[in-house]
């Protein structure tokens, strides 16, 4: 019983950050239940929530994202053998996966490309939790933005990724749109930013502001905003 409150505890700290919930209050609650999971003394997910606790810092600028996370993928590394649990495959797929997030959100796509590529051994094992089509939508959005300083053979495989992403992100978008439609959205009006289909960028960048705004993603609504004003200085637009 104690494990399953302390999980129970750890993943409604982890999904306050992906809800748009403020930073600082996220990490208040974590470091909360990180004290109550430590009296629990359930260690392997006190590491996950060491994880996510760091994610948060790095996020806030508190702690630099890359050597924190490489710190703590060496400490789990040398505490927990890879395969050893499902935990533990579990735990290696949240530090890539937050890498990811860390990286691509402050504009360090090489290293979120590789993070992407360090995560798909370990993602079949979380497959029916939200985290997947997190880890769809980050990376969609990274390769679109690598895309146009690439090769053309390197292009036809990023498009050909986002597009298998982009038809479970619609799926997941007609059964739960509150969740996902501006998801798919946001990605969508990337795909037509690539392809300079600049009317139908528009379209979709303002469905995802508006869709994300409605739902009460902030911390999306924010990244569309971001990308819509990028699409406008790409095609030498100052104002909207």
């Amino acid at each position: 019983e104690l494990e399953f409150a302390a999980l129970s505890a750890s993943t409604y700290t982890n999904l306050l950050l992906f809800s748009g919930k403020e930073l600082a209050q996220v990490e208040k609650e974590m470091v909360k239940y990180i004290e109550t999971i430590t009296r629990f003394n359930q260690d392997i997910i006190l590491t996950q929530q060491m994880i996510y606790h760091h994610n948060v810092l790095a996020l806030r600028g508190i702690q630099e994202g890359n050597s924190q996370f490489t710190y703590l993928t060496k400490v789990h590394k040398e505490t927990f053998p890879v395969n050893d649990r499902i935990n533990d495959v579990s735990e290696f797929f949240f530090i890539y996966f937050y890498l990811l997030n860390f990286n691509y959100l402050t504009e360090r796509n090489e290293d979120a490309l590789k993070n992407s590529q360090l995560i798909r051994p370990y993602k079949d094992y979380l497959v029916s939790s939200p985290y997947i089509p997190l880890f769809y939508f980050y990376e969609s959005l990274n390769l679109l933005e690598l895309y146009s300083l690439e090769r053309t053979s390197v292009r036809k495989k990023y498009f050909k990724c986002v597009i298998r992403n982009q038809k479970k992100m619609k799926k997941w978008a007609l059964h739960s749109p509150e969740n996902y439609s501006h998801k798919y959205h946001l990605v969508e009006a990337e795909i037509a930013r690539v392809k300079k289909q600049e009317l139908k960028a528009r379209e979709h960048y303002n469905l995802a502001i508006k869709l994300s705004h409605e739902n009460r993603f902030i911390h999306e609504e924010a990244l569309s905003y971001k990308l819509y004003a990028k699409f406008w200085l790409g095609i030498n637009e100052d104002r909207i």
